[in-house]
């Protein structure tokens, strides 16, 4: 009886990734593979926890022993379950874990060389004072590779140190510049325990990276040290230029983990103690009747999470708030569940409002219709753009502040780093007690003892700034309960299905706002903690997750 071997082989891939000077990159990737499991209709190669990146342009071929080249079909959508025979020649991405899986038929058993390339976006990131790449190339690779060589250009410069330092992590290989390129190569055997965990920093000036991330030295390191690329054991890389390079390293980042915190601490001393200061003074702060930075939410969302006087995902119901009083969408509860509608969005919306509203129309049924469990698993499934969503808004709503005094710029270097750190300023701490004073005039409005006439627009600024402060619901139960004169105006509202009668609806609205806001938070809470790859900082890898047959 003949045994049959549902063993693959890879023999061989050699990469060659050419870095570009937005931070993109064309990746080429040849693989050499025995297929011999009969049970297997396709090839696939993951790239999965993709943060804020993008791949495009996907061309598989196939090259023959006679050294001719044939290139595969690549379709718009790829279908794991089609059969052996509509895959043959064919490729495409399949959208998988936060990122993506690259297939394509290999057709009949045997052995076959492939060449596949590929655009993918964002893979350098802009940091203050430093350009960084981490991405895993290869892991979990179905019984190992027999060599893996990865050869890393820039298009528009040489690569040489100090203004180019890296390193590789996962497996024992040799890490070199040469003539400047970085080349990578496997000293062995790369079994599929490996992964091949690329670091790669890059001096200002050499690249201008899309994707430009606020963070500052402290707040990389602290992200990077809870994930691998920091734990690796230093002897899976070895040789005399691993030797040397490492020392390059403990100086580099050693510098940075010993001298980098203490000269944050002493930046952030100031800061501290006026955190400390507002936090104290917050407790029996007097009412402020002042609309905040006249109505900018942004701006106040960033100056009180600077002060940790709100949380996260307030921004998120504040612009729910907003929206639904704008009339630019319509919450309900159907079926056990929160469903918002979306309408086509208004022109006028902020380019932070219309990325997310963006995100929810791509979570939406065709109707525009969004439950909230649905998009949970939207946002856990797409973690790494509501993480880079989250960061954007807190850079824009300090680049506000920045230009009214609210902060100053702390310039420190390490090495040829130079990283900015803002701190806030006394202006600053005015402005986060005017905001709180605010919130507690928000809470009292119930009891003050006098009458007030607000218009339409300055009562939805009210109920969207409560919604910010987490406090929307209180706002409104109290003010049910009172005997206030200026709520009995339905034109208060602006909403055409309330009127006097109907509060008990706008306390119901807060709720769900809140409930729906709370869901999505939560999908993307549980998709970064279950991601191996892809911090708030980035400070972990992308990339990686699999390859072989199936």
């Amino acid at each position: 009886m003949p045994i049959t071997i549902n063993a693959n082989t890879m023999n061989s891939v050699d990469m060659r990734v050419t870095i570009h000077n937005d931070g993109s990159a064309t990746i080429r990737e040849v693989w050499d593979i025995t297929i011999t499991n009969s049970s297997n209709t396709e090839w696939y190669v993951a790239r999965h926890n993709l943060d804020n990146m993008s791949i495009h342009s996907l061309v598989v071929e196939r090259v023959f022993n006679d050294g001719t080249i044939t290139t595969f079909e690549t379709l718009d959508s790829w279908n794991t379950n089609a059969s052996r025979a509509e895959k043959a020649g064919r490729s495409g991405l399949l959208r998988a874990r936060g990122g993506y899986e690259i297939c394509w038929g290999f057709g009949e058993l045997g052995r076959h060389k492939y060449i596949v390339t590929y655009t993918i976006t964002n893979i350098v990131k802009g940091f203050d004072g430093a350009d960084i790449m981490r991405f895993n190339f290869m892991s979990n690779a179905e019984g190992g590779i027999g060599s893996l060589n990865i050869n890393i250009e820039a298009s528009d410069f040489q690569m040489v140190h100090p203004q180019t330092q890296g390193r590789v992590f996962g497996f024992d290989g040799t890490f070199e510049l040469v003539d400047g390129n970085v080349e990578i190569s496997s000293r062995d055997r790369f079994s599929q325990r490996d992964s091949a965990a690329v670091l790669l920093v890059f001096a200002p000036g050499l690249l201008s990276p899309v994707d430009r991330r606020p963070y500052t030295l402290d707040e990389i390191i602290s992200d990077s040290l809870e994930h691998t690329w920091w734990n690796v054991n230093p002897s899976q890389s070895s040789g005399l230029y691993f030797a040397l390079f490492n020392f390059a390293i403990i100086v580099l980042f050693g510098s940075a983990l010993i001298y980098a915190p203490t000269v944050i601490r002493k930046l952030l001393s100031a800061q501290e103690k006026s955190i400390r200061e507002i936090n104290r003074l917050a407790k029996d702060i007097s009412y402020s009747r002042e609309v905040p930075f006249d109505g900018n939410i942004i701006a106040t969302y960033a100056l009180l999470l600077d002060v940790r006087q709100i949380e996260k995902s307030a921004i998120v119901d504040s612009l729910l708030m907003k929206w639904v009083l704008k009339s630019q969408i319509n919450i309900s509860e159907m079926h056990n569940d929160i469903v918002i509608q979306l309408y086509p969005a208004n022109p006028d919306m902020h380019s932070y409002e219309r990325a997310l509203y963006a995100m929810m129309e791509s979570a939406a049924d065709p109707s525009g219709a969004l439950g909230s469990k649905s998009f949970k698993n939207w946002c856990r499934r797409n973690h790494s753009k509501l993480s880079s969503w989250f960061a954007k808004c807190l850079a824009y709503g300090k680049q506000e502040l920045s230009q009214i005094g609210v902060y100053e710029s702390v310039e420190f270097r390490v090495l040829f780093f130079t990283f900015d750190r803002l701190r806030i300023t006394e202006i600053g701490r005015e402005m986060a007690l005017r905001i709180l004073g605010f919130k507690q005039f928000l809470k009292s409005l119930a009891v003050i003892d006098e009458q007030l006439s607000p218009g339409t627009d300055l009562w939805h600024q009210y109920l969207v700034f409560a919604q910010l402060f987490g406090i929307a619901e209180h706002v409104v139960s109290s003010m049910l309960n009172s005997n206030m004169h200026f709520i009995d105006n339905s034109s208060m509202i602006g909403h055409e299905y309330w009127d006097r009668n109907e509060w008990d609806s706008l306390r119901r609205l807060t709720t769900r706002t809140g409930s729906f806001a709370y869901s999505m938070y939560s999908g993307y809470c549980s998709g970064s903690s279950s991601s191996s790859g892809g911090g708030s900082s980035g400070g972990g890898f992308s990339g990686g997750g699999g390859a072989g047959g199936r």
